[in-house]
């Protein structure tokens, strides 16, 4: 599978969670290696090898990590294949604010 395969009408999927590796990366830049399994996924990024065989065998093959970002893979997606790209990412916002209450859920919000 690679990045230049992808086809006008494909659609887009992401598999794990999103942010786990800035999460890793905000736990080591304030010092408090707490929690590991976000260190871990910053460090110790790993290919989810099994999905990879099972997206290949249902002829899906245009895939690469985002470890660099969605939104700069997905360009690097749609350069690689000359395709365009629309999308709705109405859900990705929902799961930035749970993702970031937990880090500064300390804060309060003065009007």
């Amino acid at each position: 599978m690679t990045r230049n395969d992808a086809l006008p009408g494909d659609k887009i999927g992401v598999s794990g969670c999103l942010g786990d590796s800035l999460g890793g990366f905000l736990s080591l830049q304030k010092s408090k290696n707490e929690d590991l399994y976000l260190i871990s996924k910053h460090l110790k990024p790993y290919p989810n090898l099994s999905l990879a065989r099972r997206l290949f065998s249902n002829n899906i093959n245009c895939c690469t990590d985002i470890s660099d970002g969605l939104n700069s893979e997905l360009i690097n997606i749609c350069e690689s294949s000359n395709v365009s790209i629309s999308a709705i990412f109405y859900w990705l916002f929902l799961a930035l604010l749970l993702f970031f209450h937990d880090y500064f859920h300390h804060l309060t919000i003065q009007y």
